[in-house]
């Protein structure tokens, strides 16, 4: 196949990675720009590999999973300044009458052949209706208007995995409120809730999000679920 030099260089793109990038070597910022861009450009399954014949900036790659893999980075710093950043623009950007919201969910990643990647379990496919082997991710995303952002994620990891990573083990719920407690709601909006469907939905997250956070929380109930 041969590399696609259609999906060119995008100075919007290499200029906010550049402002949330703190501390970060010049060849492993272009991995990084490299790989946020070929995620938005390639179409169809994403792979190392396509991003590495598809972008023609990239390098080979065994080099972009070496960068992945093993090479010094803070992702951690990183994803800090990139909240920050949002935080900014959306304080900014908000008009003082809107209303926001938070929503809360989780998706799965099926990885039905893999056999050695970390963190992986069985979590219920809403798509597919039953359990599969797979990565679990619980994600907010705030919408107001005609603004809809994606705000910060977590890997959700049983019991068993948190053991074998050393890493505490969290509900769902529990990262959700994380999730929520980590968000800054721009303070000029007049009003703003928080988003979840049944599976979230519990006394404990309505009690947080209506003490701690906005005006409150909306959510479906599951039939048989009764809450005071």
């Amino acid at each position: 196949m041969l590399p696609n030099h259609s999906l060119t260089e995008n100075d919007s793109l290499y200029n906010y990675l550049n402002d949330v990038n703190y501390g970060i070597s010049k060849q492993n910022f272009i991995h990084l720009y490299n790989c946020v861009k070929g995620l938005i450009n390639i179409n169809g399954p994403k792979s190392l590999k396509r991003i590495s014949e598809e972008i023609y900036t990239s390098k080979h790659f065994s080099s972009i999973s070496r960068f992945l893999s093993t090479y010094k980075w803070n992702h951690d710093l990183i994803n800090r300044n990139r909240i920050g950043y949002l935080n900014h623009y959306l304080e900014n950007n908000e008009k003082s009458d809107s209303i926001g919201f938070l929503a809360i969910d989780d998706t799965v990643n099926p990885k039905l052949k893999s056999r050695k990647i970390e963190g992986v379990s069985f979590n219920h496919s809403h798509t597919l209706h039953k359990s599969v082997k797979s990565h679990c991710i619980v994600s907010s995303n705030f919408i107001c208007g005609n603004i809809s952002i994606p705000v910060d994620y977590e890997i959700y990891l049983d019991k068993d995995n948190s053991k074998k990573l050393n890493k505490e083990f969290k509900s769902k719920h529990e990262i959700a409120i994380d999730l929520i407690k980590g968000f800054s709601k721009p303070t000029n909006l007049k009003k703003f809730y928080c988003l979840t469907d049944n599976w979230y939905t519990s006394y404990k997250l309505i009690e947080f999000c209506t003490n701690n956070q906005g005006d409150g929380s909306y959510g479906y109930l599951k039939t048989a679920k009764k809450i005071y």
